[in-house]
């Protein structure tokens, strides 16, 4: 889970020989720094450097290798494998193509990396933002590091014009962190950061409201954020995506939130598969469709799509564009999976000429209650 990680219990590093600590130094407030680059207290009276890096700045900056494996960690893996893909790719001197805006923001005592943070906003608005990769060296917990990190994270997001920032953890300690910058509890593992705006369901009405005809595209990891923030508002529908298992329930509280558009990006990228996204005038994502082949159909397709509930009536135009990208692909059945709760979604499958196939597996609640799924299916 992304952030998860940031005061997680680990054992000091020993002191003496082979300690990686850096040396004491006292840094004045009026020090000049580079452009970027501002001095903030911590707990035991020295300052830390905390600069924002754009991409120009992570390609110029000497010591970006050792920051992402600060972040790594590999003695004690925490990422996923689309987790570490993220970082490899967007902490990196090699450009990453289609992701948008990025910023890592380090913490340094004595010119060494000692906290990080990583926030990206896709669109040049900067209206959405999500958070990965927040980080503190074990040494230095305790010190207000991951404060300072996260500060300035929220600082410069609000400067650019960003609304809302997403991020992921169901550790206690890290979530009292962000809730001390402004986080609040969202959905599950899911805290945003919304600036001056209410933290209530009357933004999400805003957000997502319907102001005029979404149009369909192939999506970008540039809508990383944007899809972050599709897939982390409740929803009426039960499935979110079937092959991620993501779900929505009042009961089933969410337990993913940037990683979700990971994988569905990772699986975008392999072979023919596609992902689709539905963009409204204003930008924002208020759909999205995944195609892509299926074990279950020895090479057949499977549909798993997720409009917000204003759209509703376009989600035919969605699933016409995905059956007919799947059509093409050919190859054997196209399938989608409806459970019982999914509203609308069998009458459109229906009338695009799906039909009832086999029952699926039911999810079972924690209340104990069983949710009926069944697939639709249609020839290629």
């Amino acid at each position: 889970m992304m952030g998860a990680r940031l005061l997680s219990q680990q054992p000091p590093l020993a002191c003496g020989a082979g300690d990686t600590r850096p040396s004491p130094r006292t840094l004045k407030r009026n020090e000049t720094l580079g452009p970027g680059v501002a001095p903030v207290p911590l707990r035991d009276g020295r300052m830390v450097e905390v600069e924002v890096m754009d991409y120009e700045a992570r390609v110029a900056s000497p010591d970006l290798l050792k920051v992402r494996d600060l972040i790594r960690q590999p003695q004690q893996p925490w990422f996923s494998e689309g987790e570490n893909t993220l970082l490899n790719r967007s902490v990196s001197r090699d450009e990453f193509t289609g992701i948008g805006t990025v910023y890592l923001i380090v913490a340094r005592l004595d010119g060494e990396p000692v906290g990080t943070a990583w926030y990206q906003t896709g669109d040049e608005r900067g209206e959405v933002g999500a958070c990965a990769f927040v980080f503190t060296h074990p040494s230095y917990r305790g010190l207000g590091v991951a404060n300072a990190v996260m500060s300035r994270l929220v600082s410069h997001f609000g400067e650019r014009g960003g609304r809302v920032v997403y991020l992921g953890t169901s550790e206690p300690r890290a979530r009292e962190v962000y809730q001390r910058v402004g986080f609040r509890v969202y959905n599950g593992v899911v805290m945003r950061h919304m600036g001056k705006e209410a933290e209530d369901r009357s933004f999400d009405e805003e957000f997502f409201s319907n102001v005029g005809d979404a149009r369909m595209r192939d999506a970008t990891w540039g809508d990383l954020a944007r899809l972050t923030a599709l897939y982390s508002c409740p929803h009426p529908w039960f499935i979110k995506d079937y092959g991620e298992k993501l779900y929505s329930h009042p009961t089933l509280p969410q337990k993913r939130a940037l990683s979700v558009p990971i994988s569905l990006f990772l699986r975008a990228e392999e072979g023919s598969n596609r992902l689709i996204v539905m963009e409204n005038p204003r930008g924002r994502l208020v759909g999205a469709m995944s195609i892509y082949r299926s074990d279950a159909l020895r090479g057949g397709l499977s549909l798993d799509f997720l409009v917000v509930p204003s759209y509703l009536q376009q989600m035919r135009v969605l699933l016409e564009e995905g059956s007919r990208i799947a059509r093409g692909l050919g190859g054997g059945p196209i399938r989608a999976i409806v459970s019982d709760l999914d509203g609308g979604k069998e009458e459109v499958l229906s009338a695009l000429g799906f039909q009832p196939a086999e029952r699926v597996t039911p999810e079972v609640l924690p209340t104990g209650t069983a949710i009926g799924m069944r697939s639709f299916q249609v020839t290629s």
